[in-house]
């Protein structure tokens, strides 16, 4: 362990196209670099040289004082350190199996442009062996958070190594087996889900949690990365996840401070939302959407929605996605469906674009009345003008049942 690994292949994900997967990715990178600056194409190679040699695959550790850390499984405690020099050394007890969660933030401020060499980096051994071998985790390449199961009980020692004198935070979590994060509280055989759209031999499957990299940026939102164990039914043209909303939260707190998952779980036929929901990511903006609608079930309620995220100022593009996010009945368990979606026969003065009619684009003005227009385009649509047919899509999305 030590080190980070970034692929950087888009090839294998989502069909939607090679230039929509290179667009997220680039975007993402353009994130990490900077909030006010975004980088050129050309500095993306630059940049990811200076993440990898910024985390050297071992740490030595150089302070001989040990702060300890009491927390009980289920807790957590947020660190704050100020600027200084040298290695931090803390010092947890914690049982076999359990979870342990390091989550270091605020090294990198808002308005600041990042850099690489101040990222800490974290090790994590037994430190009441012969040896100091580092407990496996994996990490996320994104918000630089550190997840691992604890084998044995006993004294481990955490050691964040500096790379600069900046002040940072570090987030210290010890989770059960049974945390939501890893157990969505809920099994195959209690969810009835409708044949026809996924082959007869898919199956719903646990996926188990792990932190975001940038392959998740290659894929159609959300990030597959960042959402706590799920039962998961997929193809290469369609996702369906379902999972619990603690975990959701817990796993992936970016959704509760953008307040979607809350508009969602308070949502009302006669008050629906101007814009679909989770269309919030710096990645990938809402480019077009349509047919924004409330879905209800016996043991669900939710919104349906298709739309396009990628080219910004530009006219629509095959293939959409359809889109369906609902809170079940009982508040317990959030559902995701996603899948491939084309709009036959789209109209011409939408989706086929002169270069100086794009251009007319770039105007704020006339890009929000074009948007309109392809609302209104998508809402008139008949459902037969889409592949798979909107009528299929919706008839499996309500087909599903959740039983408790």
């Amino acid at each position: 362990m030590g080190g980070y690994s970034i692929f950087l292949s888009c090839a294998n994900f989502h069909p939607a196209s090679r230039r929509l997967n290179e667009l997220r990715f680039a975007r993402r990178i353009e994130v990490v670099a900077s909030s006010r600056r975004p980088l050129r194409r050309r500095q993306i190679a630059p940049m990811l040289a200076a993440i990898l040699l910024a985390v050297p695959a071992v740490y030595a550790q150089t302070r001989s004082q040990v702060a300890p850390i009491r927390i009980a499984a289920g807790e957590s405690v947020t660190l704050e350190r100020a600027a200084a020099k040298g290695d931090d050394v803390f010092e947890l007890r914690a049982k076999a199996g359990q979870t342990l969660v390091l989550e270091e933030n605020g090294y990198w401020p808002a308005a600041v442009r990042a850099d690489p060499t101040d990222v800490p980096g974290v090790r994590v051994f037994l430190a009441d062996s012969s040896h100091t071998k580092d407990v496996e985790g994996s990490r996320g390449c994104l918000d630089w958070r550190w997840i691992g199961v604890l084998p044995t009980s006993g004294v481990y020692h955490i050691v964040v190594s500096r790379r600069s004198e900046k002040r940072y935070r570090l987030r210290v979590s010890l989770l059960g087996p049974h945390d939501p994060i890893f157990d969505p509280g809920i099994t195959a055989d209690r969810i009835s889900i409708g044949a026809g759209l996924f082959p007869p031999e898919t199956k719903l499957t646990l996926k188990a949690f792990h932190p975001a990299d940038y392959t998740d940026y290659c894929s159609p939102l959300p990030l597959d990365g960042d959402l706590p164990a799920h039962l998961c039914l997929e193809d290469k043209h369609a996702w369906l996840g379902i999972m619990s909303v603690e975990g959701l939260k817990k796993a992936n707190p970016t959704w509760v401070m953008e307040g979607d998952l809350a508009e969602l779980e308070r949502i009302v036929p006669y008050a629906l939302p101007l814009k679909p929901l989770f269309s919030g990511y710096d990645d990938a903006p809402l480019a077009h959407w349509g047919r924004l609608e409330y879905f209800e079930a016996k043991s669900w309620r939710g919104l349906r929605w298709l739309a396009e995220y990628y080219p910004e100022n530009d006219g629509l593009h095959n293939p959409l996605m359809y889109f369906f996010a609902a809170i079940s009945a009982d508040r317990k368990y959030f559902i995701w469906f996603r899948a491939d979606i084309n709009y036959l026969n789209a109209p011409p003065e939408l989706s086929e674009l002169t270069g100086e009619q794009r251009a007319r684009l770039d105007d704020p003005t006339t890009y929000e009345t074009f948007q309109s227009k392809v609302k209104i385009a998508l809402t008139n649509a008949s459902p037969k003008s889409f592949k798979p047919g909107l009528d299929e899509l919706d008839a499996f999305v309500r087909s599903l049942e959740l039983r408790w």
